[in-house]
């Protein structure tokens, strides 16, 4: 078990056990991943709405205390400072610790990309949280349509295996391990627990506004005869188990096929399926430094193949017998479609 601490004093009101036993099993699953991980000091991101505060309820009951919480104020809705304040007020009511970030925006608040530029400053934010702190894990609380969204709105945009893998149960964010252990969970069962456990929540209204992809494909996947959220999300954790698999196969080749004469990088591609030469550029020019988006890579794998010389942002792709990758002295324009 990764938490062995005694329940809070009060009992469960009848029914709670449930989620409470089903929420153990999903932490015995964090702790096979990394049996060391939740022994350490952590924390739990929580914003107000139903799904992080379920999810700091769960830790409450689960180990009362040894866990910070903390809550981001974005600064881009007037009632954002009263809505972190009251979840430091029921933070309080179950005897954890928290903290409140302020969002910094160098050049105001986005107007565009909003979602997108919210959720950059928010890890921002945590992971320096989790620096002065010595957080080793934050817990977030994505469940399965999150995850359902997430592979859908990917796969709209012609990601990749591993945009399709979606968010992932555990990824390193700077200083700290991002924990994500309701992804088996449905949001209407969180929305449930905290009715049932009476549970004071925040409703964000920008999660109804259509203006949003994300709030348009969460409607979309609502309609009767579409694909369902906890299945989407299976699907997306064994295509996270494939993209894990192609890495460990990816450093082997690196390891085997590439060798490092003077400044350069021989590279030795003969009969390789192109899927792990597009993974291996992408890690030869990172050893050189630099860093290459897949598709940026997969489009020199084709250019190399028709014996064209590319670049790859400050590294040039010379094909031949081997590949030889160099990098330039000055960087030149990256390849473009």
């Amino acid at each position: 078990m990764a938490f062995d601490a005694d329940l809070p004093n009060e009992p469960l009101a009848q029914g709670l056990g449930r989620w409470v036993d089903r929420f153990r099993k999903d932490l015995e699953l964090i702790d096979d991943l990394d049996p060391a991980l939740l022994k350490q000091p952590g924390g739990i991101a929580v914003s107000g709405g139903p799904d992080s505060m379920a999810l700091m309820w769960l830790m409450y009951r689960i180990r009362h205390g040894g866990v910070r919480v903390v809550s981001l104020d974005h600064k881009l809705r007037p009632e954002s400072a009263e809505e972190v304040r009251r979840v430091a007020e029921q933070a309080r009511l179950f005897g954890l610790p928290h903290d409140i970030l302020m969002a910094e925006w160098p050049d105001g608040p986005p107007t565009a990309n909003i979602q997108d530029e919210a959720r950059k400053v928010r890890y921002h934010a945590l992971a320096r949280w989790a620096a002065e702190h010595n957080i080793a894990w934050i817990m977030t609380a994505h469940h399965a349509d999150d995850q359902a969204e997430t592979m859908v709105m990917r796969l709209v945009r012609g990601s990749g295996l591993s945009g399709l893998s979606g968010i992932r149960r555990m990824r390193r964010a700077g200083p700290a391990m991002l924990v994500r252990p309701l992804l088996d969970w449905r949001k209407a069962e969180l929305h449930q627990l905290c009715e049932e456990a009476k549970i004071p929540v925040i409703l964000d209204p920008s999660n109804e506004d259509e203006r949003y992809d994300r709030t348009r494909m969460r409607n979309m996947l609502g309609q009767p005869g579409m694909p369902d959220a906890v299945g989407l999300a299976a699907t997306a954790d064994r295509l996270a188990g494939a993209d894990e698999a192609l890495a460990w196969a990816t450093d082997q080749v690196v390891r085997t096929r590439c060798s490092w004469p003077g400044d350069g990088c021989r590279f030795d591609v003969a009969d390789l399926p192109d899927e792990l030469v597009r993974r291996a550029l992408v890690q030869i020019v990172a050893h050189f430094g630099g860093e290459v988006r897949g598709q940026v890579a997969h489009r020199a794998m084709l250019a190399a193949r028709r014996g064209e010389v590319v670049t790859l942002g400050a590294v040039q792709l010379r094909p031949g017998e081997t590949w030889l990758l160099r990098k330039l002295d000055t960087e030149s324009s990256p390849i473009t479609a």
